[in-house]
């Protein structure tokens, strides 16, 4: 788990379990989650209630991921693309048009844009050397 997230952890929130050398995913959720840091390990203690209790071996290994937060359909942009972490460059009819976006900021190298992108909008991938109003030709691939 990022760091970043352990706030952000609740009583409740869905988690996905996967075994090691299994393709089947269990689903559950917290169940509970300590209230500060252990200070020794810098690890926060969260116990995970699998929806359907399995019978596993001790030892085996096991990844878990705990759903912060879920959406339908989502749009990303690439880091790349932010200017000043709030703007994105659109391409509209040619031009470089600069447009407040709000983003979950993770780390990873796409971000989600939760406002301020429609679904058809053409994101210019590197905001580097972009001005407002700039012509910009889309590269063909």
């Amino acid at each position: 788990m990022d760091e970043a997230y352990a706030t952000q952890i609740a009583l409740g929130q869905s988690s996905a379990e996967q075994r090691a050398g299994q393709t089947a995913i269990h689903r559950g959720h917290i169940s509970f989650v300590a209230n500060r840091v252990n200070a020794a390990t810098g690890g926060l203690a969260v116990r995970i209630r699998l929806d359907t209790p399995l019978a596993a071996p001790i030892g085996l290994t096991a990844a878990i991921k705990i759903i912060i937060d879920e959406r339908d359909a989502a749009q990303t942009v690439p880091r790349t693309a932010m200017l000043d972490g709030q703007k994105v460059f659109v391409l509209v009819d040619g031009v470089a048009d600069l447009l407040p976006v709000t983003v979950v900021d993770w780390p990873a190298a796409r971000l989600i844009a939760t406002a301020g992108l429609a679904a058809a909008d053409v994101v210019i991938a590197d905001a580097t050397g972009n001005t407002d109003g700039l012509n910009v030709a889309p590269e063909q691939r």
